[in-house]
């Protein structure tokens, strides 16, 4: 395995994301056909994508025992796919509460259930119905990842497992609350802090950890963490660069999606701090609608993106500063991969 790609280890671990949703729905045995819809979704929700969770998982192994990115047992691999299946637990739900309409340019799961129940012509309101079986396909994704970590992982993994639910849930609590304030109270602070723990830990630290945890090295993990994490930070700031400018046939979300949305991200926010008072207006005016992505696009170019774009430096700077209290397997390791997180534009 010394030579596998990036493109192999996210094949391997696509295949394992698979099978372990398989053996779940084999565990449970047969059941009517109305929860085929269910297991349609779940199985949908977990194709494709990046599988950044799993590769981080497996690189967290690579620096616990000193072999290359992705040379490791079945074991291994499979707690990759529990990791990938937490993710897509996490986007089921995530698009939800964000009123997401597409995925990976696919309908979102409450999309798919709102639309068959106005197909099959049932009584009682679509979208509760679609709200109902997103819900539900998250939960099953999240039970497909705990019963493929518990068949193994050791007690170490499965804490760190369950960490990693908890404070996603904390993120994401504290992402909705700063939803609600007026443009001019939201908090840079709160939006870090949420970036922090919905994000760069959840992304990255905790499935890097999780394969540091496999590979029998608890004593790596603090010394792991402080490259990782602000790296981690960079991976989310670019993402919200990369909802406002990304190309939708790239990225798979619509162009400008965080602005129809009115998310609360650092770019919005450092574009708020530096933008003037007419600036301002507009961006109050126009954020949360389609026919106003031009122009705020033009506002951030302007004042926000260049601050936004030294707040990524700052932290990825941070990162590399602490890559010299590791041995070299691991500086080789982790460089080779910081590009991924800091400079990727999907």
């Amino acid at each position: 395995m010394e030579n596998l790609t990036v493109g192999d280890m996210v094949e391997r671990i696509g295949d394992h994301t698979q099978a372990a949703l398989t053996d779940l729905i084999n565990t449970l045995g047969p059941t009517q056909e109305p929860a085929d819809a269910l297991v349609t979704a779940a199985r949908d929700a977990i194709a494709g994508g990046k599988r950044l969770r799993g590769l981080w998982v497996m690189l967290g192994y690579a620096l616990a025992t000193g072999r290359a990115w992705g040379d490791c047992d079945d074991s291994i691999a499979r707690l990759a796919g529990a990791a990938e299946l937490y993710q897509a637990s996490a986007l089921a739900h995530d698009d939800l509460i964000d009123h997401a309409q597409t995925r990976r340019g696919r309908p979102t799961a409450h999309v798919v259930f709102a639309q068959m129940h106005r197909d099959q012509g049932w009584t009682g309101d679509a979208g509760e119905f679609g709200t109902a079986g997103a819900l539900l396909v998250g939960d099953f994704l999240l039970s497909a990842a705990d019963f493929t970590a518990t068949r193994v992982a050791n007690p170490a993994v499965l804490r760190q497992l369950t960490l990693m639910h908890a404070e996603v849930a904390l993120g994401q609590y504290l992402d909705i609350v700063n939803e609600q304030p007026a443009l001019d109270h939201f908090d840079l602070d709160v939006i870090m802090e949420v970036i922090r723990r919905k994000s760069a830990r959840y992304s990255v630290v905790h499935p890097t950890v999780l394969g540091l945890l496999a590979g029998g090295r608890a004593d790596m993990v603090e010394a792991v963490q402080r490259v990782i994490e602000p790296w981690g930070i960079a991976f989310q700031l670019r993402d919200d660069e990369l909802g406002v400018f990304g190309d939708p046939q790239t990225t798979g979300k619509p162009a400008g999606g965080d602005l129809i949305e009115g998310k609360r991200t650092a770019l919005l926010a450092l574009t708020w701090e530096h933008a003037s008072a007419e600036q301002r207006h507009a961006i109050a005016t126009l954020i949360g609608s389609p026919d106003g992505v031009i122009d705020l696009q033009g506002i951030i170019e302007q004042v926000g993106r260049q601050p936004h774009e030294q707040l990524i430096d700052t932290v990825t700077q941070q990162g590399r500063d602490a890559l010299a209290a590791l041995g070299e397997h691991s500086r080789t390791l982790l460089s080779e991969m910081e590009p991924m997180l800091t400079t990727r534009r999907a």
